[in-house]
């Protein structure tokens, strides 16, 4: 009888634990919904800019109803940042978000958000590879060359972007 107590116990405390936890992954979700809110009207505002029209708030909330779901990847850690994985509804939207991307690098409040493609392992690997390869041949390049252009990975190929003046 006492050693089904001590389990119980156990038990119990592990459940305490599991709650915990669960309830700290719902206030980073809740975190996250603000953040994804916050990228996505910045784009709005962005793109309102451009054209010089449209209903900012409104957008925003429509961009918001495209996303089908989105989660953190990776094991959860103290103080570490995990990649956000975001699905859209279609695949037009995805193209969308992807394409004003670099758009975000000009404002400081997003200049350490990237967003990618979702890759699968095989296509990480390469990924990896040609960055090295690139690294690499970019090191061994002449400063002439350095003048004019660098390797970069697009597409998983490596190609030149030529430096413009």
């Amino acid at each position: 009888m006492m050693e089904v107590r001590k389990h119980n116990d156990k038990v119990q405390q592990s459940v305490k634990v599991i709650e915990e936890k669960q309830s700290v992954w719902i206030k980073q979700r809740e975190g996250d919904e603000e953040y994804l809110k916050k990228i996505i009207e910045e784009q709005q505002k962005e793109k309102q800019e451009e054209t010089g029209k449209g209903h900012v708030a409104e957008e925003g909330n429509q961009a918001i109803n495209l996303v089908e779901e989105f989660h953190r990847i990776g094991k959860f850690e103290e103080q570490k940042e995990r990649p956000l994985k975001i699905k859209f509804t279609t695949q037009v939207q995805a193209v969308v978000v992807l394409s004003g991307s670099w758009k975000l690098a000009g404002n400081d409040e997003f200049k350490n958000v990237w967003i990618n493609k979702d890759l699968d392992e095989d296509e990480r690997t390469r990924v990896k590879e040609l960055v090295t390869e690139a690294k690499q041949k970019n090191d061994m390049r002449m400063e002439e060359e350095k003048e004019q252009f660098y390797g970069r990975v697009r597409d998983l190929r490596l190609r030149k972007k030529f430096i413009r003046r």
